[in-house]
């Protein structure tokens, strides 16, 4: 892997991280918000208002529009330059509730904020609530389930190497549980309420007036977009996997090294892999240290007299290498440093 290639690779991780914090954040901030439904609807209802008076200045969508094209152009770069679909289950579900996030929140998206921008609704938690129950609760609830689990998974493998992690762990999986459960008992809460209200036309009235509702040619207008915008991140999907396909054939007909690891296999891996991802794509299961280490230093493999060397980028990285081969076996030889 080149040096420009390593850069690139690095700002795109950084990129996908802060961004994927940013959104966490504010996936965060929703689902505590709907977890206030369990109390009352209005205390629900001033929250939300506070908070998407936020989210509509400048600043807030600005942020969070960028966090979030960031983020699924990252998740799909990432998924285009894999040298193999074999990997652990967790790292699957991972890379599949990334994928299925923007499938799922653009329909939201377009019913809530292109409302807005397109025939002035105003989308505020009783307008949700109601277009919500019952139509689109099983939906809505697939939509929190795929979104937490992919930011919790995406949080652990951030820290799971931190020493302190360990001690927090217990702590923060409580709460990733206890969180989408108040979330989603809550909004049913809520959402149940605001069905028994709307059954009444002169409450339904009133709400309809003061969220202007969209009429029956903008309903029609919102489906269509919504087919738009689904079919387009479809497209993108398809040229996402004609990518990968295309990565996998150069793989195929790359130059063959042979890659040997003490009290283990001796493997055919293509030049230009990283170690840890040569291990995995010939099946054989690096221990986690081992190929966290490997990934971190992002160590390259090159071709020497069918002998393979390890490249690492940085120098501060090389004792995490060596610690790591030394423990676990990895028989390879360190070339140079590059700075």
């Amino acid at each position: 892997m080149s040096a420009p290639s390593r850069r690139l690779e690095q700002t795109a991780r950084l990129t996908a991280l802060v961004s994927g914090l940013v959104l966490f954040a504010f996936a965060a901030a929703e689902l505590c918000n709907d977890a206030i439904g369990l109390v009352s609807l209005e205390a629900m209802g001033d929250i939300a208002a506070r908070r998407t008076a936020l989210m509509r200045s400048w600043p807030g969508a600005a942020l969070l529009s960028l966090a979030f094209l960031s983020h699924a152009g990252t998740t799909l770069w990432f998924v285009a330059r894999r040298a193999t679909l074999r990997m652990s289950i967790w790292d699957a579900v991972q890379t599949i509730s990334g994928i299925l996030v923007p499938l799922l929140l653009l329909p939201y998206v377009i019913d809530t904020w292109g409302a807005r921008v397109l025939f002035g609704v105003d989308d505020d938690s009783l307008y949700r609530l109601a277009k919500l129950w019952p139509e689109h609760a099983f939906f809505y609830v697939v939509l929190i389930v795929v979104l937490w689990g992919h930011g919790c998974l995406g949080l652990h493998q951030w820290l799971k190497l931190r020493p302190r992690y360990a001690a927090i762990a217990p702590v923060l999986g409580v709460l990733a549980l206890a969180v989408p459960i108040a979330a989603i008992a809550g909004l049913v809460a809520a959402a149940r309420v605001v069905s028994v209200l709307m059954a009444d036309e002169a409450f339904a009235g009133q709400v309809r007036a003061a969220t202007r509702w969209p009429s029956a040619a903008a309903e029609d207008a919102l489906s269509r977009w919504r087919l738009t915008a689904v079919s387009a991140y479809a497209a993108l999907l398809v040229a996402v996997a004609g990518a990968l396909i295309a990565r996998f054939l150069r793989i195929v007909v790359a130059p063959k090294i042979d890659v040997t690891y003490v009290n283990g296999p001796s493997l055919k891996a293509s030049t230009g892999q990283p170690c840890w991802r040569s291990a995995s794509s010939m099946r054989y299961r690096m221990p986690t240290a081992a190929a966290g280490a490997a990934a971190a230093t992002r160590a390259a493999c090159e071709s020497s007299k069918a002998r393979l060397r390890c490249l690492p980028a940085r120098p501060q990285n090389l004792r995490c290498l060596v610690g790591a081969i030394t423990s676990y076996g990895l028989h390879v030889r360190s070339g140079p440093l590059r700075r």
